[in-house]
């Protein structure tokens, strides 16, 4: 099946050449104007070719990018009709730059201690003191550039602990001057496992330069 994919061909139908038209207006839903009986529809997927720029800024092998597209990812129980979008965001949380955590997770070993490592790697030091009482607060001490700063979060309670760490990456960017920047996988946000990225100032600003408009579809800024 056809799917318009370009920016332009989101106004007018690849298959009949109508125009499409949000229904109701803003809704991000469209319909063709005036031939209802076509049945292709606009595509919003992530390119391949932008795909292969945001892996490639991952440090992904460029000749590998389109073979990992076509069979679904490094998932194998993804499937090779999964979104683009949806191949993409699995294969940015395989690299040492991606953290993962379902909401029944341990936060220590799928947030804390890889951003600890990641963190090492952009000259950010993080040291982790749990309180004694409270077993989900941490207060977490960051070194950048010679300061010490400390950070106080929590890592639960269960049900709230995926956006907890979110709010807990933002401390820690700005207790780090900017120098360790963490986001949020958006395609996982709405489920009960969550995507994290930690890079450097620097290396975001290469990714948002290899994904364009499409950033903000992949991460939550």
């Amino acid at each position: 099946m056809k799917t318009p994919t370009d920016q332009a061909s989101v106004k007018r139908c690849s298959e009949c050449g109508d125009r499409f038209i949000e229904d109701p207006p803003n809704s991000g839903v469209f319909r063709h104007a005036s031939n209802v009986s076509c049945p292709f529809q606009p595509s919003d997927d992530v390119p391949p070719v932008v795909c292969c720029r945001v892996l490639a800024a991952f440090g992904y092998p460029a000749e590998e990018c389109e073979g990992l597209l076509a069979k679904g990812g490094w998932n194998p129980c993804a499937k090779p009709d999964a979104s683009n979008l949806q191949k993409l965001s699995d294969l940015i949380l395989e690299t040492p730059y991606g953290m993962s955590l379902d909401w029944h997770g341990y936060p220590e070993e799928g947030f804390l201690t890889p951003l600890i490592r990641i963190a090492a790697e952009f000259g950010v030091r993080i040291e982790v003191k749990h309180d004694e009482v409270d077993l989900d607060s941490v207060t977490l001490s960051v070194e950048s550039d010679g300061h010490w700063r400390e950070v106080a979060g929590t890592i639960g309670p269960a049900e709230e602990v995926l956006p907890a760490l979110a709010e807990l990456g933002k401390d820690v960017e700005e207790a780090s001057g900017g120098r360790l920047v963490t986001r949020v996988v958006r395609i996982y946000e709405p489920s009960d496992t969550w995507g994290y990225v930690a890079l450097s100032a620097e290396r975001w600003q290469a990714v948002k330069d290899a994904a364009g408009k499409a950033f903000a579809r992949i991460f939550i800024i």
